[in-house]
């Protein structure tokens, strides 16, 4: 016999608002890119198009890698989907998973920001924008 929960209506609403949030943020950040792109940049509308349709793609393909992958990682664990209680190795590899990999990241992301030189280079990246705007004008 399978042990299945029914799924709550209070469940769904929740998944559904949190999906209309990201996607509501996703179309603001892409309307506002493709506006900056197109009119302030002046790249061809046509390009910035492609352009986004690589992105997607590429973010598709990573997420069905990133799916997969994690299904390996869980594996290697020792998770198992239906368990009532899950082993002490398994719930600290959960741990991990869930804080010292993601802490991992934020360190090495902030060595690289921290060697980014973009303050210095600022007011040479505004002249050129200037310059191609004014060029468009």
């Amino acid at each position: 016999m399978e042990n299945k929960k029914e799924i709550t209506g209070r469940s769904v609403l929740a998944y559904g608002m949190g999906g209309f949030g990201r996607q509501s943020l996703y179309i603001i950040q892409n309307t506002f890119l493709l506006y900056y792109f197109v009119s302030v940049a002046g790249l061809n509308s046509a390009a910035v198009g492609m352009a986004f349709a690589g992105v997607t793609l590429i973010s598709k393909i990573g997420e069905g890698i990133s799916a997969a992958l994690m299904g390996v990682v869980l594996g290697a664990i020792g998770y198992v989907q239906d368990a009532e209680i899950q082993t002490a190795s398994t719930v600290l590899g959960l741990q991990h998973l869930s804080s010292t990999v993601p802490l991992a990241f934020v360190v090495i992301m902030l060595v690289i920001l921290l060697g980014n030189d973009m303050d210095k280079k600022h007011a040479e990246y505004e002249q050129q924008l200037a310059a191609q705007h004014s060029a468009v004008l």
